[in-house]
């Protein structure tokens, strides 16, 4: 019971109950995101809300809203960038491996056109292609 009360104190609320386990979620506890982690705070205790003035609690109340807000739009932001490095990376491979194909196949290309024009200067010296043409 202790333990479930800790939970509680750090934001996370209770999802499914069966006779022998208890299932909780927190939105900063996600598998894969460890750096969401230091997101989850402990709630301030009401007897050290209570010492504090109207006024001056609703402003830190609101500036630490804003900035739990700030801070978790900037982890998504970040993975949105880094999700967005990892694809510019596999682009900029595949670009390197069509160039290299597009090299590869201008030097076969070239090779080849060697080649026919070799041809055609073999075939317009032979003998039997002259005969012809003097025909």
């Amino acid at each position: 019971n202790s333990f479930i009360r800790q939970l509680n104190l750090y934001g996370f609320h209770k999802v499914k109950q069966a006779p022998d386990w208890h299932e909780f979620s927190h939105p900063m506890f996600k598998r894969g995101h460890k750096h969401l982690l230091k997101l989850i705070k402990r709630k301030i205790a009401p007897s050290t809300k209570a010492k504090r003035s109207e006024p001056s609690k609703k402003l830190a109340e609101s500036a630490t809203t804003e900035a739990e807000d700030l801070k978790k739009r900037s982890f998504v932001m970040m993975d949105q960038i880094n999700k967005l490095e990892r694809q510019n990376n596999l682009v900029l491979r595949e670009n390197r491996v069509l160039w290299n194909e597009v090299f590869t196949l201008k030097d076969q290309y070239e090779k080849l056109s060697k080649k026919f024009d070799a041809l055609i200067e073999y075939l317009s010296r032979s003998p039997s292609h002259q005969s012809q043409s003097q025909s």
